[in-house]
């Protein structure tokens, strides 16, 4: 089902230690960036939001904001907490998530 999204172009690569990839499995698809700032973090992010909330649109599927979730994994101490939003929403990053039944902490644990 998500092949096409998957398939999609991100064009979220400002540099080449700024990235975003998407991972899909049944009904769950995360959106993993890599950024060196915060701000190059927050901009790669929002853009592959966008772009996955725009597919969702295209192909007549309901994205829930309110339950989308955010881990930032970094070794870094006294960082910015960066901003992502999600069709208006603000997607408040977490000490740590389930994804697929693997827990992600901040603290880079799994």
């Amino acid at each position: 089902m998500y092949d096409d999204l998957l398939d999609t172009e991100i064009n979220s690569s400002i540099d080449v230690q700024t990235t975003a990839r998407l991972v899909a499995f049944t009904d769950n698809v995360a959106v993993v960036t890599i950024g060196n700032t915060t701000e190059k973090l927050e901009e790669v992010t929002n853009e592959a939001l966008h772009t996955v909330a725009k597919w969702m649109e295209r192909n007549d599927l309901k994205l829930a904001a309110h339950k989308t979730e955010a881990v930032v994994l970094t070794e870094k101490r006294g960082y910015a907490e960066p901003l992502f939003i999600l069709n208006g929403t603000k997607i408040i990053s977490k000490v740590k998530l389930r994804y697929l039944g693997v827990d992600l902490s901040k603290k880079l644990g799994f």
